[in-house]
């Protein structure tokens, strides 16, 4: 199991496929794999875990978590991430949570926006 991890009870997988053809040879990159917990809590303790411990350790290779968020979902946060020099110039505090849900403070007040489109015209 993953090495200093301490999420209880142990974590239970409901599928994992492994995705993509072999790599060429055996030093590449290993290939991902995508897996689910089987119960939905372990989720967000999975990744808080992930994000404060860093790499894991399972059987002597280095194990990365992250979140698998949808194309959509994606896109929005790029286009939050494109309001970021525009931010900057109105000198306008903000943050980028997950998934995609941007939060500002401007005069002492503070908002979220969870459409890119909203806070470009907030902000005109």
């Amino acid at each position: 199991m993953l090495s200093g991890l301490t999420i209880d009870p142990p974590l239970e997988f409901q599928r994992v496929p492994r995705p993509g053809p072999k790599r060429p040879d055996d030093t590449s990159q290993p290939r991902p794999i995508i897996a689910c917990p089987l119960l939905h809590t372990q989720d967000h303790q999975l990744l808080l875990e992930a994000r404060s411990h860093g790499p894991f350790k399972a059987e002597g290779f280095e194990v990365r978590i992250t979140a698998d968020i949808s194309i959509e979902t994606n896109d929005r946060r790029k286009a939050f991430l494109s309001l970021r020099s525009r931010l900057r110039q109105l000198e306008v505090k903000y943050g980028l949570f997950e998934p995609a849900r941007m939060w500002i403070t401007k005069g002492g007040k503070s908002r979220h926006y969870y459409d890119p489109e909203e806070l470009h015209l907030y902000l005109d």
